[in-house]
């Protein structure tokens, strides 16, 4: 399946003030993701990696973690849902906005967009969660399954 999707967009603050992002939705994702040039996955499972090789805290400098080897394990969403098996390495990218980095849970049950990247499962994950959902809901479930038959995609009010 092919998307594209800028990474999420979120206000940038500079580094004297606090970082303020609008409240992440899937359909909001999936459109960004729609958008970009790489091919995306729709997965929900489990992440597992190293969690302590992540960005820690808040810096006033510009960085560029390295990227986390781990696996995925779950389905991938089709136009019936996430029916199809995906267990695959996949490597954990945080991106950073100024100085706050993105983090993700490991073995935590969620919904994410990875971009395929060089034949490599990509998950990129920035300050703002803005492609990675938490206990996924059935509405969350139900909302991306008519994005990806071209149903309606709106994304929920603000």
């Amino acid at each position: 399946m092919k998307f594209s999707s800028a990474a999420a967009l979120c206000f940038i603050a500079s580094q004297a003030t606090a970082l303020s992002c609008m409240p992440p939705d899937v359909a909001t994702a999936f459109n960004r993701m729609n958008e970009v040039p790489e091919d995306v996955y729709v997965l929900r499972g489990k992440l597992d990696f190293d969690e302590s090789l992540l960005p820690q805290g808040v810096v006033n400098k510009e960085r560029h973690p390295a990227p986390i080897s781990g696996t995925f394990t779950g389905e991938a969403l089709t136009r019936d849902g996430f029916t199809s098996r995906f267990d695959s390495p996949a490597i954990v990218q945080s991106v950073c906005y100024g100085p706050w980095c993105g983090g993700v849970g490991s073995s935590e049950d969620l919904i994410t967009f990875a971009k395929i990247i060089d034949g490599a499962v990509v998950v990129e994950v920035d300050p703002c969660d803005s492609t990675v959902f938490y206990n996924p809901t059935p509405k969350m479930e139900s909302d991306l399954i008519s994005c990806i038959r071209g149903e309606t995609c709106e994304p929920k009010e603000r």
